[in-house]
């Protein structure tokens, strides 16, 4: 086995160690056999631990458009096949323009 081999096996070993607390209030956590290992003992410690560390999170998908009714320009996430900027904007064009 190369050096390389050892530091990525051990690397692996590592990352599916299963964490005893909750990251967010300290809980102990359960995990449940052959299932992916909890990081969070609830939805709220989860939602709560994302929300304080909007920063960590690796945004990629940010889109530049160009609102096809009222022509400002905008940025979205997500979606690369926006037209228009506002649910107002959509309904100004769809329902009143002629």
């Amino acid at each position: 086995m190369t050096k390389e081999n050892i530091k990525s096996i051990n690397q692996n070993k590592k990352k599916n160690i299963p964490q005893e607390f909750c990251v967010q209030c300290g809980e102990k956590l359960i995990h449940t056999p052959f299932k992916k290992p909890k990081r969070f003992c609830s939805k709220t410690c989860r939602l709560t631990w994302w929300r304080n560390h909007d920063n960590e999170i690796s945004r990629k998908a940010f889109y530049n458009f160009k609102c096809a009714h009222c022509g400002k320009e905008f940025q979205a996430y997500g979606s690369a096949n926006r037209k228009y900027c506002s649910h107002p904007c959509f309904i100004e064009a769809r329902f009143y323009s002629k």
